[in-house]
């Protein structure tokens, strides 16, 4: 609901006139999910919509329209799917985790999007800073030191004998770096090896399902 929200106040907050001179009679907007096709979580996602956008004097399909698409693993289908956006005029791009940010604001530039998901954005460069973002990239980071440190925490509480722990981890994520960090220093406290395993989104999203 809050990224709802954040979607919903970025841009259409704006005066509905300064947005008919933009766009026309209503507003557009898109939104890029790194995935085959909806699931659960996209159903939350997507009902949490309408009456954040209906507060806000937005109602879906008479003066706003939302193109969702479901874009699966591969980073070149994203960058068509934001070129596509920033064709069809969309007055801001929402999208899902540190890779797919980075490829909408390069496939799209100029267009303000909201993030969703974003590991260490003033890292990976989304950001100046958490308290004062700049530029037209707003939404919130869903991890942290915390949030990494207790998922380990837990996983040893649970399977206490592990001796080494494997992560998965996509080489194009520039919040990589410091994941890893995180994760290796609380691994030392614990008394874990941790393995890192480098796979590109298919093959981890292959790994994970598994493959044809």
């Amino acid at each position: 609901r809050v990224f709802a929200w954040l979607a919903a106040s970025a841009l259409l907050g704006r005066p509905r006139m300064a947005l008919a001179q933009q766009m026309g009679k209503a507003a557009r907007i898109g939104m890029l999910f790194p995935w085959t096709g909806p699931n659960p979580e996209d159903s939350v996602f997507i009902e949490s919509e309408g009456p954040a956008y209906r507060a806000l004097g937005w109602v879906e399909g008479q003066n706003l329209f939302v193109e969702r698409r479901w874009a699966g693993p591969d980073p070149r289908r994203w960058r068509e799917v934001a070129v596509e956006f920033k064709a069809l005029q969309v007055a801001l791009i929402v999208t899902v985790g540190t890779p797919a940010i980075s490829v909408a604001r390069e496939g799209a530039p100029g267009v303000p999007i909201v993030m969703v998901q974003a590991g260490d954005p003033v890292g990976a460069g989304f950001a100046k800073s958490l308290a004062h973002p700049g530029g037209v990239l707003t939404g919130t980071s869903a991890v942290g030191e915390e949030m990494f440190g207790k998922q380990l925490e837990l996983l040893v509480s649970v399977v206490p004998r592990a001796a080494r722990v494997g992560i998965m981890m996509n080489p194009s994520n520039p919040a990589n770096g410091f994941f890893h960090q995180v994760l290796s220093q609380r691994a030392r406290h614990l008394g874990v090896d941790l393995d890192r395993m480098v796979m590109s989104p298919s093959t981890a999203f292959e790994l994970l399902i598994g493959s044809p």
